[in-house]
């Protein structure tokens, strides 16, 4: 049985009454270590335990740019089908995108090799645009040759949008892709109502700009006012998105232990029913998804996510 925990149930729970009790359940929590175990794997190194919160942000960026590994319903623009036509890897990594498989060949050695830097695609931060490199040749066992022609795709939990093949130049600032993200797939780019577009529209070079400045921008297409389809920068660089998502996975994780210890029935009971006490609380992390669970008997007690 598997209990879905809101981010405000325990609150809840915990300011009633009729759930409080005398007994306080006997468990151990690892999500934390478990945490800080996936990081520190990562990154070769011991964590700062001085800015913890900065140390998952930048994980969580990392994790989020190698694009984890769940199949996606690829969505082709009629762009990138004409470029499939002349370039054999478009179709290549779509298949493998759908596939749910390993992606991280095709991803430029910036997003693969900087792991702890939150800022290694502000292009991927901003707008939620992955961009891979279209080779068909490996210079590394694990590599894609690196070449001027990109594909750049706006990639969600559940489905890509490939969006176009550009030159590496110039593009990352290049609203044409966010015009291309509207036609084909228009929930994607979310209009901002009831706000009037600026006489001057920002160009490539505004939007370089305010990235620079880690400050967000309106996009703006005939006329009307859109926002960052990856909801834009936080003021130090990081995607919102991503920043909201840690935050998220913090708070649960605190809920989920509130909770048992204050032995909350809809938590507790199912894991007493099974395996009684003591409880060891886990968090492990996969396909972009984490899952809290009792590590005794691999009890699934809440998902987070998944990532994107």
């Amino acid at each position: 049985m598997m209990v879905e925990v809101a981010d405000d149930m325990a609150e809840n729970v915990l300011s009633s009454p009729r759930h409080r009790s005398r007994r306080t359940l006997n468990f151990t929590d690892e999500t934390l270590d478990d945490l800080t175990g996936l990081i520190s794997r990562d990154f070769g190194r011991p964590l700062s335990k001085s800015d913890m919160e900065g140390e998952l942000h930048a994980w969580l960026h990392y994790r989020a740019r190698l694009i984890p590994q769940r199949p996606r319903k690829a969505i082709w623009s009629a762009n990138a089908q004409a470029a499939a036509l002349r370039i054999p890897a478009v179709r290549r990594i779509a298949a493998v995108l759908e596939a749910g498989g390993d992606v991280s060949p095709w991803l430029s050695n910036r997003v693969r090799m900087r792991k702890d830097d939150n800022q290694a695609d502000l292009l991927f931060n901003d707008w939620q645009i992955s961009h891979f490199h279209t080779s068909e040749i490996f210079s590394t066992s694990s590599g894609i040759r690196r070449r001027d022609d990109l594909l750049f795709a706006f990639v969600r939990a559940n489905y890509a949008v490939l969006l176009d093949v550009l030159p590496h130049k110039g593009s990352w600032t290049n609203q044409d892709l966010i015009r291309t993200l509207l036609r084909t797939s228009p929930r994607d780019v979310p209009e901002l109502q009831g706000i009037r577009p600026p006489r001057e529209p920002p160009d490539g070079n505004e939007t370089k700009r305010l990235r620079e400045a880690r400050m967000n921008g309106f996009i703006v297409i005939e006329d009307k006012v859109y926002m960052a389809p990856g909801f834009g920068l936080s003021g130090s660089g990081s995607a919102t998105r991503i920043v909201r998502f840690a935050d998220k996975l913090m708070l649960t994780m605190r809920d989920v232990k509130n909770a048992i210890t204050a032995n909350n029935p809809l938590v507790v009971g199912p894991l007493a029913g099974q395996i009684g006490l003591p409880v060891t609380l886990g968090l492990r992390f996969q396909g972009g998804l984490f899952t809290v669970y009792e590590k005794q008997r691999r009890h699934d007690i809440t998902h987070i996510g998944p990532l994107e």
